[in-house]
């Protein structure tokens, strides 16, 4: 739905479609576009997730206070005692 309000403002912005029914911060393309990526992503991830796969974070998205053997050892841990 992001992807389709996003498409829909910047239609409207070149005169293809008619008046954006949003105003304020939520009435830019930029908002919406880069909204719907994130969530296609998130459903990804969480998809993956609930299918019993690894949740693999991407490096760049982990916090840099906790490493990653101990993330590893914590998801080792729920593993060991949901058998």
């Amino acid at each position: 739905m992001a992807y389709v309000l996003g498409f829909w403002r910047l239609a409207s912005d070149m005169g293809i479609a008619g008046e954006f029914g949003f105003s304020g911060i939520l009435s830019h393309w930029q908002i919406w576009i880069p909204m719907g990526a994130l969530f296609q992503f998130a459903s990804a991830v969480l998809n993956k997730y609930a299918k019993g796969a690894e949740l693999n974070v991407p490096r760049i998205l982990t916090l840099p206070s906790f490493p990653a053997r101990l993330r590893k050892t914590a998801v080792e841990e729920h593993k060991i005692r949901s058998r």
